[in-house]
This record gives structure tokens, sequence and C-alpha cells, in this order.
């Protein structure tokens, strides 16, 4: 009796391997569902981060139940008499009148609202609460006045958050008092993140774990602790409309600047080396319309334009990508680029389910299977 295998000894042998690998993988993926991939999602303020995680909740988890729809219903209202106070308080910034003096009637009534009755009234009565008919009336008279108009043009040289237009236009539809939220209404409705938040959503058998955190800078030293321990992915979120604006908290300083510095930091981490990398150059959509208007050599000098129109937004991505890729000194990490929408629930539902097969994998790798 020889020492050769036979075919079928030759498959058996091969049909164990490919068990033992499945077994290991599949115990791999039990462990996973207890604690989970993590995934940190970090950006600077206003980059989109919480809409991308509302467009996880709905591609991947059990969307948005009505209790909580209504709950975003006090954060439109709250959006609404923000946006039209801000354009109002900006006209004196800018130097723009009223272009209709009588609307100076209705500037007070906005103001003088928004300071004593409206937070006592969401308080008394939020799910069924509705703007009183003279404020109704105010804001529609202001968000017509050709002064209002101006102002808004000019928003990139003030904070004025980029679904304004959406929510003054949409006025009539919010005030009805049988109004409930689409999902829509949810992904352009603006909040700020002031704390940590953990999400958890169940996708192919694993638990993902996804923790958001402020992105403003006086929120950013809480960032550190979860720097420590086991992370399969950081999930960076930057604004590509913010080139031409400035911050919120230091008005002399490029929104965008501010979030290359901030990766660069992130990417120097020490507790982050080996940790790769995914990056969202968010709110592309706003940033095609922008760039048409607002000249982007205007705040980068070193971007170099192209004559052919038909090239201008791959070649202003193409610009912003490589600053951010250029932040990262680890040849060894990669870093995941993606252009995304954040209220384009299509190309999010593409887009996230890209991300969950990276982190999969990273995951796998980092055990590892592969």
């Amino acid at each position: 009796m020889n020492g050769a295998v036979s075919s079928s000894e030759k498959l058996a042998l091969k049909r164990s391997k490919e068990i033992d690998e499945y077994l290991k993988k599949d115990k791999l993926l039990q462990s996973q569902n207890k604690k989970g991939p993590k995934i940190l999602l970090l950006g600077s303020g206003d980059s989109g981060k919480t809409t991308v995680l509302k467009q996880m909740k709905l591609i991947h988890g059990n969307g948005f139940s009505k209790e909580e729809r209504l709950e975003f219903k006090q954060r439109i209202f709250e959006n609404i008499l923000e946006c039209i106070n801000t354009l109002i308080e900006s006209l004196q910034l800018l130097n723009i009148p009223l272009h209709s003096k009588s609307n100076n009637f209705y500037s007070n009534q906005i103001k003088e609202f928004a300071l004593n009755d409206f937070t006592q009234s969401l308080i008394l009565d939020k799910d069924k609460f509705t703007f009183p008919l003279y404020i109704i009336n105010a804001i529609k008279m202001l968000w017509q006045d050709l002064g209002i108009k101006q102002c808004f043009s000019r928003a990139n040289e003030f904070f004025l958050q980029d679904t304004a237009e959406y929510m003054l236009d949409n006025l009539d539809r919010f005030v009805d008092p049988n109004f409930i939220p689409s999902d829509e209404d949810i992904l352009k409705t603006r909040y700020r993140t002031t704390q940590i938040s953990e999400t958890k959503f169940h996708i192919d058998n694993l638990i993902y774990r996804i923790y958001d955190v402020g992105g403003q800078r006086s929120l950013r030293l809480v960032w550190a602790p979860y720097f420590e321990g086991e992370i399969h992915a950081i999930q960076f979120i930057v604004s590509l409309a913010s080139y031409d604006q400035q911050l919120v908290e230091a008005k002399n300083e490029n929104r965008m600047i501010d979030s290359i510095e901030l990766f660069k930091s992130i990417c120097d981490n020490k507790l982050l080396e080996g940790v790769n990398f995914i990056l969202f150059l968010n709110k592309i959509d706003l940033f095609e319309r922008k760039i048409l208007t607002s000249p982007i050599k205007d705040y980068f000098s070193d971007f170099e334009e192209t004559n052919d129109d038909s090239k201008k937004l791959k070649n202003a991505c193409r610009y912003f990508k490589n600053k951010f890729l250029c932040c990262n000194s680890q040849t060894e990490r990669k870093i995941y680029t993606h252009f995304t929408c954040g209220t384009d629930t299509a190309l999010m539902k593409v887009t996230i389910n890209a991300v969950r097969d990276i982190v999969t994998r990273l995951a796998l790798q980092a055990s590892g299977i592969y």
C-alpha cells in the first residue's frame, strides 16, 4: 500500500479545511456579535455627522417611530426660528437694510417671541405646538424681503445652517397642527451634538457600535478616552461646502482648514496607529453649486482652476481629497474615501453598504482571518 493520497481524499481534506475556516470565521462573528465592531464618528462641527448617523438608522435600523418623529417636530420649529433670527441679526453685520421698512415691525415680533413665548410654549405642548398666526405671517414677510434674500446670498460670511432655505420654504407645511416629520424633514433638521452618543445597528449578524461626539472645538477633549481600546475604523466627516466659511467659535478661521488640521491631528495620534480611516467628503450637492459663484482660489491660493466647465467639480473634489490624504504619514494605513450627500438616501445606501463591507473586512483582518 503506497502513501499516495487519492483524489477523493484530497477533496475530503479540502472540504475539511473549508469547514474549519468557516467555523473559525463563524466563531469570530459570534464573538463580534457580543462586542461588535467599534467605529468612531468624528469631524468638525456642522460637517454632517449626525445626518450620516440618521441615514444609518433609516437604512440599517428600524427607522423612526412616530414618537421620535414628533420629537423632531420640536427641533424643526427651533431650526426655523434660529434661521430667521440669524438672518435678521446678520443684516446689521453685513450692513444690509430691510427692503421694506414695515418689515422692521415683524423683525421685532420674532425677536421678542424667540426670547419669551417660544421655549415656554414648546414645554407646555411640544407635540401639537405650532407657531401663532402672527409669527407665521412675520416669518413669511421677512423671508420674502429682498434685504433678507441678499443677506441669505452671503451666508458664507456668517454661520447659517445649510438647510435654512428648506426650513423657510416649507413653513406652511410645518405649521400644520397635524404635521408629522417625514424622513427628508428629519434628515434636513440640524442640531448640535453636545455629548457622546452610542448607536447600535444589527448588520450581517454583527452589532455595529458607532460613537458620535460633538465636533466643536470645546467638545474635542472628550474624544480622547474613545481612542483607547479596540477601534476598527475612524469615520471622519468633512463638509466640502465649508471651504469658504468661518468657524462659529473663531470667526477669523476657515472651517475647511480647521477640518484638515483636525484630521491631521487624529492621523498623528499615537493611540490610533494602525487604525484605518473612512473619509466622507460630504455635502457634495452644496459644494457643486457653490463653486460656480464662490471661487475656491479666493480661500486656497494653491488651487488651480480648470477652464473646462465639465471638469470643475471633479477637479475641485480631487484637490480637497488630496489635502486630506496628505495628512496621513503612516504608509501602511488605508484611507477609504467617499464623496457623499448626507441627505441623499439612495447615494448614502450605496456608500454605507460599502463602509459596512470595509469595517467587516477590517475586523476580520484584525483577528487574523483575512
